[in-house]
């Protein structure tokens, strides 16, 4: 091997040798986020939520949503973190580039990585769910995949532990730091970490964002030795980022700073409301033996575009042939029930704990709702059944909404749908020390025979993630519910939208068709 290549590599393959899909990656991690924003988190506790449109080729071809925020457990550290979820939508000739993916990353002050989890789904059918946590010691990262149950130790060559992916959190910070025009940057889809170099320069024209803001500084940062691989960031003179660009497939894909409602192509919150009234008729025979331990969907698009829904032990997902996908739906297994307020080993990180914007478990009206509904119990799944219980009993029905509440809000009407539910159970939960999140997908209405848009709980009970609904019957079957998202939302500013957004691929372009065992997963 070329030494050149071997610096590059770290264990992993060279740039050069990365497929197309890889090189996208890259991309995606690399992409914008507000410095300023970030920055001013090493000083004081705040939370952000950015908005990009993602464009290949001058076309449209996804969205990402980035939250940042400082837990208020480590401010006095400095540390801070954020989540970034992309959706892109590339068809290259006959085959697709299409991807969701959910990285989180928790950095030090000067914004290297101190651990990390990436979720992601291809239109291929291929899933992963990955983390990593940064060992001084060892001068690596120990890398754990879903698949497997052994770590593996990545080394950085200096020992230093790398920058994050995300540049523009620290471009600022590196220009005036001598390591910086050679940075080990770490690559979580790859588990490989790249040295890279960067050019900066004051641009006053050739974009149109230099219209508003006067000028623009542009950075460029390329894997030591692949300046064709360049990246370019441009930032206002605050330092915020707004626009990203690198050429993929032999076409420039640009990420553009812009609100929720364009980067989700709708006109606005009462329009996203209208497009998620739709249902999805079924065809076949949807189960109703309450035996059943399974049903078979097959989910494809009317209009030949792929979807995409989260894999796990509840749902698993394949690809078919024809660019849709295989489902099968089954029950939740019996999980041994364990102290409720006590947090478990191998638990999520505080922000399934957290209070924020929507989820405000420590408001005195959402305390008292928990405080008079449990009866003492140290039990996570008869805790969470107790709290399902009372918001179920006292709730009424209002029409589905996907503008959010205050659990605070809510606790004070007890007005809502399913929306109303699930932030307010999931504050609940949060105020007994239960991780939780609220989840958006569909429900199985055996009297329409169709799905519906829907949003329910889940909660993490001996580090298995069980789902709660306390807006159907306690004994509803689990088996109708159809997952496409879930959030944490336990950011200030987070407007909770992004959960919804999933849905929009679905609603008036899926069919989804029962299979018998016999006929699942052969070519459609």
């Amino acid at each position: 091997m070329n030494p050149k290549d071997e610096a590059i590599c770290c264990g992993a393959r060279s740039p050069r040798l990365t497929t197309a899909i890889c090189v996208l990656t890259a991309v995606l991690w690399a992409g914008p986020i507000g410095g300023r924003d970030c920055q001013a988190q090493t000083s004081a506790a705040t939370d952000q939520e950015h908005w990009y449109l993602i464009e290949l080729d001058g076309e449209t071809a996804g969205y990402e949503v980035i939250s940042v925020r400082q837990d208020s457990s480590r401010s006095a550290r400095g540390e801070s973190s954020h989540q970034r979820k992309t959706v892109l939508r590339i068809q290259r000739q006959e085959q697709s580039l299409s991807l969701t993916a959910i990285l989180q990353v928790q950095t030090t002050p000067d914004h290297r990585i101190r651990s990390w989890a990436l979720q992601r789904s291809s239109a291929d059918g291929s899933f992963s769910n990955s983390s990593g946590v940064w060992s001084a010691e060892e001068r690596g990262f120990r890398v754990r995949q879903s698949a497997s149950d052994n770590e593996l130790l990545v080394t950085i060559p200096d020992g230093i532990a790398p920058r994050s992916p995300v540049f523009s959190t620290w471009l600022g910070m590196a220009r005036t730091e001598s390591r910086g025009a050679n940075e080990f940057v770490f690559f979580p889809e790859n588990a490989a970490a790249y040295p890279m170099e960067m050019a900066t320069r004051r641009v006053s024209d050739n974009y149109s964002e230099v219209r508003k803001f006067g000028y623009l500084t542009e950075t460029r940062i390329w894997p030591v030795g692949y300046p064709d691989l360049d990246t370019l960031v441009l930032q206002t003179p605050d330092a915020e980022t707004v626009r990203m660009e690198q050429t993929v497939l032999g076409k420039p894909l640009v990420f553009r700073r812009t609100d929720v409602f364009t980067a989700l192509g709708v006109e606005s919150a009462q329009g996203l409301d209208i497009q998620l009234a739709s249902v999805i008729p079924v065809i076949g025979a949807f189960p109703t033996d309450s035996q059943t331990k399974s049903v078979r969907l097959h989910v494809s698009s009317s209009d030949s575009e792929d979807l995409l829904l989260p894999h796990s032990a509840r749902q698993q997902v394949t690809a078919s042939e024809d660019g849709g996908l295989f489902v099968i739906c089954s029950r939740e297994s019996t999980t041994p029930d364990t102290p409720g307020r006590i947090p478990q080993s191998g638990s999520p990180t505080n922000e399934y704990l957290a209070a924020g914007r929507w989820i405000d478990w420590k408001s005195g009206y959402v305390m008292q709702a928990a405080a008079i509904s449990v009866s003492g119990s140290a039990r996570v799944r008869e805790t969470a059944l107790q709290l399902a219980s009372l918001v179920r009993r006292k709730m009424q029905l209002s029409p589905f909404s996907t503008q959010l509440l205050p659990a605070s809000v809510i606790c004070r009407r007890w007005q809502g749908d399913c929306t109303e539910h699930a932030i307010v159970l999931c504050a609940l939960l949060r105020s007994r020390g239960i991780p939780c999140r609220p989840a958006a997908g569909f429900l199985f209405v055996p009297q329409l025979n169709a799905y519906v848009p829907h949003m329910w709980v889940e909660y993490q009970n001996q580090n298995t993630w069980q789902l709660l609904d306390s807006s159907q019957p306690p004994d509803i079957s689990l088996l109708r519910y159809l997952k496409v998202a879930d959030a944490a939302l336990a950011g200030e500013s987070e407007s909770g939208v992004a959960m919804f957004a999933g849905l929009l691929d679905f609603v008036g372009r899926a069919k989804i068709e029962v299979l018998p065992e016999s006929e699942f997963g052969r070519s459609r």
